[in-house]
């Protein structure tokens, strides 16, 4: 899927997105294409990235967001290829990561609430000495998920973070939780679900 390309019509065969939104949200740098229009007669040309983000600001519009702040988040998203890692590059994306998320967890050596972890078949971590394989054996999910997570502060700033669990998974909701306390909003975006909604409809459409 990652090096197949399609049009605008394309992206409404899929993700039933009619064509003047597709050209809208484009023109309007919502979403970045992978292949720009270089003048008359030319198409703009969009990768599975693109899909994905098409897909996601459906779901942000759904909760009422303005473009301008659509357009910020999907745009950050999009740098770096960040969005792309993720849903091609699923283990190399978990594993550096879920890294980052154990070495902070080390480093709550002050809150009583990140001592230790209860996992579901009821042993305990000690998340002192939290390693990735340990992660890897009992909490990694058998399918690519994750959530984008927008930070709101208080100073009217978004920060975007991506968490490589669902929000069942015990690690996601220490995470969300933290974000919870220190700021203003939190709004949370099920990626995994989005990533596994876009795959079907693709299968469907190509038939």
């Amino acid at each position: 899927m990652k090096d197949k390309l399609y049009g605008n019509k394309d992206i409404r065969g899929i993700l039933g997105i009619p064509e003047r939104r597709v050209i809208n949200l484009t023109d309007k740098s919502v979403i970045l294409p992978f292949v720009d229009s270089a003048g008359a007669g030319s198409q703009r040309r969009y990768n599975y990235a693109n899909l994905l983000e098409f897909a996601i600001s459906e779901v942000l519009f759904g909760f009422g967001l303005g473009i301008h702040l659509v357009k910020k988040i999907l745009n950050e998203l999009h740098q770096g290829g960040h969005l792309i890692d993720w849903a091609e590059n699923w283990d190399g994306y978990y594993r550096e990561v879920a890294q980052k998320e154990i070495e902070w967890l080390k480093n709550q050596h002050n809150n009583p609430n990140f001592s230790s972890m209860i996992i579901s078949d009821g042993k305990l971590l000690d998340l002192s000495t939290l390693t990735l394989e340990q992660i890897k054996e009992r909490l990694k999910p058998e399918q690519p998920c994750g959530l984008l997570v927008c930070r709101f502060k208080e100073d009217k700033s978004l920060i975007l973070k991506t968490i490589p669990w669902d929000r069942q998974n015990f690690l996601a909701t220490i995470f969300l939780g933290e974000y919870a306390y220190n700021d203003v909003g939190v709004l949370t975006i099920n990626l995994g679900e989005i990533k596994k909604n876009v795959d079907k409809r693709i299968e469907v459409y190509r038939g």
